[in-house]
């Protein structure tokens, strides 16, 4: 049998500044940056958050194992995003806004249970944060957004 102890994910970024500003910015927790500025012996930039009790994301702006063609290639589509389970996402709101980063869809109730919203990172991956849903989530969130969260539709108006 395979123990499966963390899942992580690896995203090759065009701009590894503007990538780390953008996590850094939401609060994703940064747990090591590495490069050959830092006493590392690979020839590019990375760093690397830890989501929770073992998830993981390293963002890179190279690797070693992938064809250099592929670093600055465009996330075309949403076949892949991140899935952010958050206990709430109005601090996620707060930290875009003061932060200047757009919020690609507004926060939505699913009939599972969840609020979820979408921001685009600076690749256009898209980072859907999720919380479960509550009365005081509802009513903040719609304080806050002035969005209809109840709406059965996406609104991709502001992409």
């Amino acid at each position: 049998m395979i123990s499966m102890t963390a899942l992580g994910i690896h995203l090759k970024v065009a701009d590894i500044e503007k990538s780390r500003a953008f996590y850094d910015a939401l609060g994703f927790k940064r747990v090591n940056s590495f490069g050959p500025d830092m006493s590392s012996t690979v020839s590019y930039h990375g760093t690397i958050y830890q989501i929770g009790e073992s998830g993981l994301i390293e963002i890179a702006d190279a690797h070693e194992l992938v064809p250099e063609e592929v670093w600055h290639a465009p996330i075309a589509n949403a076949k892949v995003t991140l899935f952010v389970k958050v206990l709430s996402l109005i601090p996620v709101i707060e930290a875009a806004r003061r932060h200047n980063i757009p919020i690609a869809d507004d926060p939505r109730w699913f009939p599972w249970g969840t609020f979820e919203m979408t921001i685009h990172d600076p690749d256009k991956l898209w980072v859907v944060f999720v919380s479960q849903d509550s009365v005081e989530n509802k009513e903040a969130l719609q304080q806050i957004t002035q969005a209809n969260v109840y709406r059965t539709e996406p609104d991709y108006s502001k992409q």
